[in-house]
């Protein structure tokens, strides 16, 4: 069995760091327009609520895989990477499109 070198894990892992985000991204734009609320009092939905707080978030660090130097991708990938982040955010997305189409999966 090969093993990946250390250089093409960190690509492995900045891959699927950018997909798992640009998914989460796309979530996020969808439920900022989908669940907006249509007057003054009404309650905010949740999944408002976390679209205004993580949109930013998602897009920066989506940004910084595109367009930073290796020492700041790597850096982005550890954050993400420590403690299963990226693979819980990655179940919590797989959850969701399951609940908006079962179906699919």
């Amino acid at each position: 069995m090969k093993q990946n070198t250390k250089a093409q894990q960190l690509r492995k892992n900045e891959q699927l760091c950018f997909s798992v985000l640009n998914e989460y991204r796309r979530l996020l734009l969808d439920w900022e327009k989908r669940y907006a609320p249509q007057a003054l009092e009404d309650v905010l939905d949740e999944r408002f609520v976390e679209a205004c707080h993580r949109l930013p978030w998602a897009e920066y660090q989506l940004d910084i895989l595109l367009q930073g130097d290796s020492y700041e991708r790597s850096k982005v990938v550890s954050g993400l990477t420590a403690d299963g982040y990226i693979r819980k955010l990655q179940a919590r997305l797989r959850e969701e499109r399951y609940h908006e189409h079962p179906c699919l999966d």
